[in-house]
């Protein structure tokens, strides 16, 4: 292992300007707009409401139940990385909207 740590505002950058990053940041948004996460907003989010999203949307056990809807609909399955787009604007959207 390097001895070298990363640059990790570019490591992040690089990470955020993934396509299927982007369209996951995207659907984030459009289902915040939409009213998707409403009943998210009636709540002070905890640090342990944050680690329960987060360990909830992105578990193994939800992309596969996924995968398996999206194959009985005929829908085309969205990527990892789409998702932890998805959960990363979500949240970010839900934090920025109780600040207010």
């Amino acid at each position: 292992m390097s001895d070298h740590m990363p640059d990790f505002p570019a490591v992040l950058s690089t990470f955020l300007e993934h396509a299927e990053v982007q369209a996951g940041l995207r659907s984030g948004q459009e289902a915040f707009q939409d009213g998707l996460f409403d009943q998210d907003h009636e709540h002070a989010w905890t640090e342990q409401d944050i680690i329960q999203f987060v360990d909830s949307e992105l578990s193994g056990e939800q992309y596969r139940r996924e995968q398996r809807i999206d194959q009985a609909l005929g829908s085309p399955t969205l990527s990892s990385l789409h998702r932890l787009g998805f959960v990363i604007s979500s949240l970010s959207q839900t934090l920025a909207a109780q600040a207010q």
